[in-house]
């Protein structure tokens, strides 16, 4: 079997990286007759071959797979996606197919206070929306004569605030309703009338009025006048009136008192300045 041999002799001749000439000693002539060319006269057969095998590789190199791509839809194997877990769970974690990220609280939204209703709110509630303290004055200005009336006067009038309470806008109207003195000789004096001057009274000077007041000693004192209100509010559903009451006090005012002494003369001061009462 001539013509065997020599293609098994070829085979693993394409196998070596370098492929030279392989001659055979012997010819046949069905080695011719099955195409094979002999040269020489006959006496040899050359048999050529080439390859293309890098010489540096033993065996075929398949090509590398491409990377699976996540975001292409026709692969049929997506790798899958990294799972995430807050910070603060991380060292539970060992799988380096993790990722770890901090994480954000989104802002809670502050929530709608509720309407306050009227019967929750007290006159505490509303001293900030109080009325300016009321003002003193007295006749005369700053001085009296003891055992002579001296007349006190203040005004209030109503008031309307407004402004935020609990979060929700509301108005207040406040109403004087009576006024205490305070005389300042530990005698004081509620009234539910406004005072008047002796000129509104058509009064003479120190006459008595309702608010006047007469000292029994002369001195300094320090007199005040508080005003007492009442709040009726109105959150957007109508007016609800606030039991109970507010006050407001003046500043202090002071009056001083004298005592008047009564003598019969016969000269004026200025010819008897050692006159009694001059």
């Amino acid at each position: 079997m001539l013509i065997a041999a020599l293609i098994v002799s070829a085979m693993s001749a394409l196998s070596s990286p370098h492929v030279p000439p392989m001659t055979a000693a012997t010819y046949d002539a069905k080695a011719a007759a099955a195409g094979i060319c002999g040269a020489d006269g006959g006496s040899t057969l050359t048999l050529t071959a080439s390859r293309t095998q890098p010489l540096n590789s033993e065996t075929p190199t398949s090509p590398a797979p491409s990377a699976p791509d996540r975001e292409n839809p026709t692969n049929p194997n997506p790798a899958p996606a990294p799972e995430t877990k807050p910070l603060a769970e991380c060292p539970e974690w060992s799988d380096t197919n993790r990722q770890c990220f901090a994480t954000t609280p989104a802002p809670t939204p502050d929530p709608t206070p509720p309407t306050p209703t009227a019967s929750a709110i007290t006159t505490t509630d509303l001293a900030q929306f109080a009325p300016e303290p009321p003002t003193l004055t007295t006749e005369p200005a700053t001085a009296g004569i003891a055992g002579t009336p001296t007349n006190f006067l203040t005004t209030a009038t109503p008031h309307t605030r407004t402004g935020t309470l609990f979060h929700h806008p509301l108005t207040i109207h406040f109403t004087p309703t009576h006024y205490t003195y305070d005389y300042g000789d530990t005698t004081t004096l509620t009234l539910t009338t406004p005072a008047r001057t002796w000129n509104d009274l058509t009064q003479p000077d120190f006459t008595p009025t309702p608010t006047s007041h007469t000292y029994t000693h002369r001195g300094t004192y320090t007199t005040t006048v508080t005003t007492h209100w009442t709040a009726t509010i109105d959150l957007g559903t109508g007016p609800t009136p606030i039991p109970g009451e507010l006050t407001t006090t003046s500043p202090p005012h002071t009056l001083t008192i004298y005592e008047a002494h009564t003598a019969l003369v016969t000269h004026t001061c200025t010819e008897q300045p050692t006159a009694p009462g001059c």
